[in-house]
């Protein structure tokens, strides 16, 4: 099983940016927040550092929320998020891809 490691920071913005996935899916009732609801008790309440076993569709899902999360906030004017967050987001899709390939 794959194996998502994290930093301290990484992991809260992970925390946020999923939280706040899952919440704007299921205020425009998209479905695919039923699924994603599923992860966060997985993801825990985002205030250590993390290393997270997750099966394959697990991380596809959780990398959407990022993906989703980042861009809505990355649309946003003027940006929700600082340009460190940014980055440590960046940061984090590139550790999901990469556990999802180990």
């Amino acid at each position: 099983m794959p194996v998502l490691n994290l930093d301290q920071a990484q992991y809260v913005l992970l925390k946020r940016l999923y939280t706040e996935a899952v919440q704007r899916l299921a205020s425009s009732d998209d479905p695919r927040h039923i699924r994603a609801l599923k992860l966060l008790p997985i993801i825990g309440d985002g205030t250590a550092e993390r290393s997270i076993p997750l099966s394959r569709s697990d991380l596809e899902s959780m990398a959407m929320m990022v993906d989703l999360a980042l861009g809505w906030h990355l649309a946003a004017t003027p940006a929700a998020l600082s340009s460190e967050e940014l980055s440590l987001g960046h940061e984090i899709q590139a550790k999901l891809l990469q556990a999802n390939r180990t």
